[in-house]
């Protein structure tokens, strides 16, 4: 079980590495494809907000996967005045965030309470037939769940 909790590969090769071998597996096991520009960005993340962002961009990319009823999506990084920003977009069939009952919204709540606990964020926009686009942002310095 702890396995899943810590990927080896954010030890071994950083946050660019560990998430191009989740797209890679995304694309055997589903069809689906990734297309990615992350660079080296993530080398000045502390171990906490790495693996928030690790895990944010795994949900996400997830959920177009599961839900948006398109093949392929697309993740970039950027890096900028002191903020790592993870964009994550795809162009599905999007969905009516406001009309989402609380469950539907497990794993939205869960990438937000990712980034929060690291002094980062997470905006969705979307709409019915108008795709997805999840930007999330993380402070370089991590409050790591301190306030403050």
């Amino acid at each position: 079980m702890i396995r899943g909790l810590l990927p080896p590969e954010l030890d071994h090769g950083g946050l660019s590495s560990a998430l191009g071998s989740v797209f890679r597996d995304i694309e055997d096991v589903y069809g689906f494809t990734v297309h990615a520009s992350l660079g080296r960005v993530g080398g000045e993340l502390d171990e906490v907000a790495t693996l928030a962002l690790y895990r944010i961009v795994q949900e996400a990319v997830g959920n177009a996967v599961r839900h948006a009823g398109v093949s392929e999506a697309t993740v970039t990084f950027e890096s900028a005045n002191g903020t790592v920003t993870a964009t994550i977009r795809d162009e599905g069939c999007g969905f009516d965030a406001e009309g989402v009952p609380g469950d539907g919204c497990v794993g939205l709540a869960g990438m937000r309470e990712r980034a929060a606990f690291v002094g980062g964020s997470v905006v969705v926009q979307t709409s019915p037939d108008g795709g997805t686009t999840v930007r999330a942002s993380v402070p370089v310095q991590s409050t790591g769940g301190r306030n403050g």
